[in-house]
């Protein structure tokens, strides 16, 4: 299944944790999505589990230069889809003025949004609540013709019906959270609004015909993370970390601090417990703008000790109240249209009784007396009743909780909820990509210069033979330059018979053009041959019926050496065999009059082989052509238009009677019959692209922007020896601010040590000092330069660079981290390297727009940009940066799977001072924020005193005398050993049993890899590319990030299990061997370095 865009009016919501939980589960389904915001967040606190979601999250923007470019180039080239999806949002709210200008005011981003979702194949959009979200999916559906669903959650639904019947019209399916949701849909959509005589609307329900209204509201209920709640519970082993000290009778309530969320009516019942004689606590866990009052409330009823307030906290500190509590209450105001509130649902599943004002959905979730106790609103009476009955008899409690929970496992599981929307994406997006795309906006001015062009061949007769390209027509593969729909080329094919076109055979064309001069025998003005290259099986199963239908001749341009066989063409392996013509079908063809020339046995360039290669590939494949299609006149075709001289030679003394190239144009009688041009169609061409083609208006702009995009087209190269002849290694240079402990320090050493020295020579420069580790280089004989930068404006440390790189005549710049991708990547361009490569090592969430502007600004100054790992590269796309541009090649270090031996490591533990029955952890890296080595510390301060452990944090950063504090307030002096910076890393892995990484972002971590060479388990955090090396419960465990409670978990259970320890290091050894060892990313990263080297040689040794 194709991608699916999910549209948020903003992304993430604090208030919105069931949306968390949901998009959660559905990326543990393996649901390939993207999400999209409307709005940037704006709430301070944001959930740790919406962390790495918010990564990946793309924020329209709403006024900027590429929103009113995507407006121009939308309108130029679709200009009745746009105005369409204008007049559509007008027709929809044309009598709510206030939804009106809303809706337009979404309407420019929506367009850009269209872009993007067709540039990245997007197969569905599903809106998140049914308001601002799904009016911008109406849009963009409009605009690309994406299916579209929405989800409908409580108050969005009842806000106005304004659009509403529309948008579920409109969408191909709908989402609601409640039964009672979705009755009322189901009314809104089978009635119609009639105004009385006193001028008051109302609704008048009638008989629908519509199958399809009935049926496409689906109740789907927000659900909860049962794994999560349960793997929490609190054990008999472990205090339960929490600063609210355990009362006898405990009353939570949780929610946003407003007047329909009935706080006040809960702290009235509070003071009538206190009256009656009972030791309660009640802790309020929210914020807003009612906090100030509602502790004045509090204190005025003297229950200033027995009612407290958290203000905002996050989920992770919410669960450990959940399950203190003896009771849940929520004293809503049903004032307003309300789903069943998330917070009874993650009440329940904690197994905590409930106490709930009635609500129209409560009773999907709450049934009074058994699986809860419902309450009339505001009545702090009945409330209080209610938990005195609670608070006397423990048994109802437990007796009430158990039901709930029961009712939770069977209706409310995210996981079961999820696989459910992810079948209904599945079965509701289309089988294929929609065929129309938006272009992209390198294309607008291409678009916008066809046009005029186009203008002007009213005013000019044109003569001559134009050939249209095709390769395949087919719907099962996205449309691109090679993939036209079957749908797209009828329409092409009407048109020609519509408008009167002559579509000719090939011998047809060589009469017209062998005639000298052209004016004795004037060719049709409206003269066309059709084309197909390389001999797909959708040639035949596609277009052929096609050509039938309308009576049109074509030529079919073989690849001989796949036809009748299962070879397949690299780009589509994945195809059902077989995916090239038969010979039977090219007879068959051929008997109805379509015509087959040649176009090599293999699909080899034909200058990038010898020239005896090229003669066998060319009189081959002709040969073949005459003996199975029966062809008396055989043309040959140029793969990908690359030809020379000599090669245009080597056709014509084998006996074709004309050659075609990709070089577009009309071709006429004082045309070589061996460069015969032709104009290529894309899959994405409206049928006014289509019309621009056929009068010429794009001719000049192709040849242009082929010769620029290929450089093989229409170019003579010199044969491929001299440029693949290389007499002495390449220079390389690595940029980066100092070689000193730390990931991407240890990639560079890595790949400076392993580059084959025959072919490439390294050295390194160091933006700052030279850094601890430069001396191993130097004994190695690999040169390291100090340029000692100064302050952070010091721009002359660019001179610097560039006389470094002229002086040591470098061929290749490879820069890593930030300051050396900005520096070196402006040094390079300035003193033309050759080749220049970024390497991006983390997902950099610290950077503002600035810094991704300027990000975006110098992929333009390099070749390639390397990512250290998938996450990192999604994270940078959705920065804005080509993802072509973008190559992940994975960290890797050299499996040595260090033996432990004994007198060793015995020395080195009572150096510091470890006992033999004590368990040591390690956490190695900057003492920096970014590697959450607070949360570690706070773990095992709540672990200390059930576990022996000894926890070495080793290296050096600004944060060390703050952790040292840290870890004397924890009272662990005694557990925690700072190594400080060290260079025996590896020895110091003898004697550690686990290694943890509470990383709030990484790249991908070269500390996991060491960990994994060395056969230790790791716990690591769910951030950047740790999923991508550690596979949870296999080679290590996962964890959230910022999450105490389950890193103190993980730490439990892996050292009281010596045996899962050494299975995961086992584990870990042989995926590290498989898949990251340091001889994968040298070979992964040469092969680049020469692929981009070679190419731009060519390009430098084009004669022609």
């Amino acid at each position: 299944m194709k991608k699916i865009a999910f549209i948020f009016s903003q992304f993430p919501c604090y208030d919105e944790t069931f949306i968390l939980r949901e998009m959660n589960a559905l990326k543990e389904e393996g649901l390939d999505f993207m999400i999209f915001s409307l709005k940037t967040p704006k709430d301070a606190i944001i959930h740790s589990e919406a962390r790495e979601l918010a990564q990946d999250t793309l924020y329209i923007p709403f006024l900027s230069l590429k929103v009113f470019l995507a407006q121009l180039s939308t309108l130029l080239i679709h200009p009745l889809k746009y105005i369409g999806a204008f007049f559509h949002i007008v027709k929809i709210y044309i009598k709510s003025s206030d939804f009106l200008l809303k809706s337009l005011a979404l309407f420019p981003e929506s367009v850009y949004a269209a872009k993007l979702f067709k540039k990245m194949e997007i197969s569905h959009i599903h809106a998140q609540w049914a308001t601002h979200p799904a009016t911008s999916a109406i849009i963009i559906s409009r605009l690309t013709g994406i299916p579209f669903s929405f989800t409908g959650h409580a108050h969005d639904i009842y806000v106005s019906t304004a659009g509403l019947k529309e948008k579920i019209r409109d969408a191909r399916f709908v989402v609601t959270c409640t039964e009672d949701n979705k009755k009322y849909l189901e009314k809104l959509i089978n009635s119609h609004q009639v105004t009385t005589s006193q001028g008051h609307k109302v609704e008048q329900s009638h008989k629908v015909t519509s199958h399809k209204s009935q049926v496409k509201i689906i109740v789907n209920y927000h659900g909860v993370d049962l794994k999560r709640f349960s793997a929490l519970h609190p054990t008999s082993e472990v205090t339960h970390p929490t600063s609210i000290v355990h009362r006898p009778f405990h009353i939570l309530s949780v929610g946003s601090l407003l007047e329909c969320k009935g706080f006040d009516t809960l702290i009235e019942a509070c003071g009538l417990l206190k009256e009656r004689g009972i030791d309660f606590e009640c802790t309020i866990a929210g914020g807003g703008r009612l906090l100030s009052s509602l502790q004045s409330m509090a204190q005025s009823r003297q229950l200033k000790d027995n009612v407290k307030f958290t203000g905002y906290i996050t989920q992770d500190k919410l669960i450990p109240l959940y399950q203190e509590a003896d009771v849940f209450v929520l004293a809503m105001v049903p004032d307003i249209h309300w789903g069943i509130p998330n917070v009874l649902l993650e009440a329940a599943s904690c197994a905590v009784p409930i106490v709930c004002t009635m609500l129209p959905s409560i009773p999907e979730l709450i049934e009074d007396g058994k699986t809860g106790f419902i309450t009339p609103p505001k009545d702090p009476k009945a409330i209080a009743d209610i938990l005195e009955k609670l608070y006397r008899d423990e048994a109802i409690r437990k007796q009430a909780g158990e039901a709930a929970q029961a009712v939770i496992e069977d209706k409310f599981d995210t996981v079961k909820n999820a696989q459910r929307l992810k079948e209904l994406f599945s079965t509701n997006s289309p089988k294929q990509p929609t065929r129309l795309k938006i272009q992209p906006r390198r294309l607008f001015m291409r678009s916008l210069l066809s046009t005029i062009f186009y203008l002007f061949t009213f005013f000019r007769k044109r003569e001559g033979i134009l050939v249209l390209n095709y390769h395949r027509v087919n719907d099962t593969l996205a449309v691109n330059e090679l993939v036209v729909s079957t749908k797209t080329f009828e329409e092409q094919m009407r048109y020609l018979k519509e408008h009167n076109y002559r579509v000719i055979g090939l011998q047809q064309m060589l009469n017209g053009l062998s005639v000298a001069p052209l004016k004795r025998e004037p060719v049709h003005p409206r003269t066309v041959l059709i084309t197909f290259d390389d001999g797909f099986q959708d040639n035949y199963l596609n277009a052929f019926p096609i050509l039938k239908k309308f009576g049109f001749p074509a030529v079919l341009f073989l690849t001989t050496g796949m036809i009748d066989t299962d070879k397949k063409f690299k780009k589509y392996t994945h195809m059902p065999s077989p995916d090239m013509l038969t010979w039977s079908q090219v007879r068959e063809m051929h008997n109805y009059g379509i015509e087959f020339g040649a176009h090599t046995v293999t699909h080899k360039l034909l200058t990038h082989i010898s020239v005896d290669e090229a003669t066998k590939e060319i009189r081959e494949s002709g040969k073949l052509v005459c003996e199975f299609a029966s062809s008396k006149t055989c043309a040959f075709c140029y793969p990908a238009g690359d030809y020379n001289k000599k090669i245009k030679e080597i056709v014509s003394e084998s006996g074709y009677t004309c050659a075609f190239t990709v070089k577009p144009g009309i071709n006429q009688s004082t045309d070589d019959l061996f460069a015969l041009k032709r104009t290529a169609i894309n899959g994405n061409d409206s049928l006014f692209d289509f019309r621009k083609k056929l009068a010429g208006a794009y001719d000049a702009l192709h040849t242009f922007i082929q010769a620029r995009k290929s450089p093989h087209s229409f170019r003579v190269h010199r044969p491929s020896s001299i440029v693949n002849r290389q007499s002495s290694p390449l220079n390389v240079l690595y940029i980066i601010w100092s070689l000193g402990l730390g990931g991407a320090e240890q990639v560079v050493i890595n790949l400076a040590r392993g580059l084959d020295k025959s072919k490439f020579k390294p050295m390194v420069c160091c933006l700052n000092d030279k850094g601890v580790f430069a001396d191993e280089l130097e004994k190695e004989g690999i040169k390291v330069i100090a340029l000692n930068k100064g302050g952070k404006y010091d721009i002359t440390v660019i001179g610097k660079l560039i006389s470094v790189m002229r002086a040591n005549k470098i061929s290749i710049v490879n820069t890593h981290l930030w300051g050396a991708n900005l520096w070196g990547r402006i040094a390079a361009k300035i003193a033309h390297i050759p080749v220049v490569i970024a390497t991006e090592h983390n997902t950099d969430i610290w950077k503002s727009n600035f810094y991704f502007v300027l990000d975006k600004a110098l992929s333009y100054c390099c070749d390639k940009i390397i990512a250290v790992s998938g996450s990192v590269k999604e994270f940078y796309q959705s920065k804005g940066i080509n993802p072509g541009k973008i190559e992940v090649i994975y960290n890797g270090i050299k499996a040595h799977g260090s033996p432990r031996h004994h007198v060793t490591t015995s020395h080195t533990r009572e150096n510091f001072g470890i006992k033999n029955d004590e368990t040591v952890l390690a956490i190695i890296g900057r003492l920096v924020p970014q590697k959450g080595h607070k949360y570690l510390f706070e773990a095992l301060g709540l672990l200390n005193g059930y576990c022996k452990t000894k926890l070495l944090v080793i290296g050096d950063g600004p944060l060390k005398e703050e952790l040292r504090s840290i870890a004397s307030s924890l009272q662990l002096k005694d557990k925690i050993i700072f190594t400080g910076l060290r260079r025996d890393v590896l020895d110091l892995l003898k004697i550690v049993d686990i290694v943890v990484m509470p990383s709030l972002r990484e790249g991908l971590p070269i500390i996991a890899l060491e960990a994994m060479a060395s056969k230790l388990p790791v716990i690591a955090t769910k951030v950047g590319g740790n999923p991508e090396v550690i596979t949870d419960n296999q080679t290590g465990i996962l964890v959230p990030a910022e999450n105490t409670i389950a890193l103190l978990r993980a730490i439990e259970k892996l050292t009281k299990d010596k045996a899962l320890r050494e299975q995961l290091g086992e584990n870990g050894y042989t995926r590290l061997k498989k898949h990251f060892s340091i001889e994968k990313m040298v070979s992964a990263t040469e092969e680049l370095y020469l692929k981009i080297y070679r190419h731009k040689t060519r390009l430098s040794l084009v004669i022609e």
